[in-house]
């Protein structure tokens, strides 16, 4: 049986529990890969949560094995995607506003409601950014950090030029930028990309509880 959705299935969930407002990219046959539907409903929940007086904090995370694949290269190729003309209207209808590659990562900085973004996976380039954005993360121990955007040879446009230098300076984020090799959470971590490691499986739990519990095979502080 295929893992795709129905055309009709949300691609961008949204719950609120407990003052806890979570955002679930939902395109697990993608890898939660960005269409202009699921950005245009990202940026909807946002706003929906920072305009919610009973969310004190925001989760973004992703569906099945992956946190975010970045941009969808398949539907930019075919002119269906972000990439392709597409632009999207955070309302839902009327008149297109502003270029898809801007709004949630605008958003994000803005925002008076903290974000915390759960990396369950694979977190790549527009993904990345998205992740970056965030005011705190939380990584799963298997899951990577891959700014492969040099080895397309393109800039973070999406946000990540801005955010990276001022999370680990200017030198770190010249060298993760131009060297775009794949960071695992330990290094994540260590590089000051990511708050947390915490074990598979644990991170959405982590970040809307708050309490962060160290997978055994982390190094010691002796150790850094």
């Amino acid at each position: 049986m295929s893992e795709r959705p129905e055309a009709s299935e949300q691609e961008c969930l949204y719950e609120i529990s407990g003052g806890v407002a979570t955002i679930t990219l939902n395109r697990p046959h993608r890898r939660n890969a960005i269409s202009i539907g699921m950005l245009t409903e990202l940026t909807a929940h946002l706003l929906e949560a920072e305009r919610d007086p009973s969310a004190r904090v925001v989760v973004l995370t992703g569906a099945g094995k992956g946190f975010c694949a970045g941009l969808d290269i398949k539907d930019a190729m075919a002119g269906t995607g972000i990439g392709g003309g597409g632009q999207v209207n955070p309302d839902g209808g009327g008149a297109l506003l502003m270029n898809t590659r801007d709004l949630p990562t605008v958003l994000l900085h803005e925002m008076d409601t903290p974000v915390i973004a759960a990396i369950n996976g694979a977190a790549a380039g527009y993904g990345l950014d998205l992740a970056l954005g965030c005011d705190m993360r939380i990584i799963a121990s298997s899951a990577r950090l891959l700014p492969g955007f040099a080895k397309r040879g393109i800039v973070p446009e999406s946000g990540g030029t801005w955010y990276l230098p001022r999370l680990v300076g200017w030198a770190r984020a010249a060298e993760i930028s131009f060297l775009g090799r794949d960071l695992d959470a330990s290094e994540s971590e260590r590089l000051g990309l990511v708050n947390r490691v915490v074990p598979d499986g644990e991170a959405l739990d982590a970040g809307a509880s708050g309490r962060w519990r160290s997978p055994r095979t982390r190094h010691s502080r002796s150790e850094r």
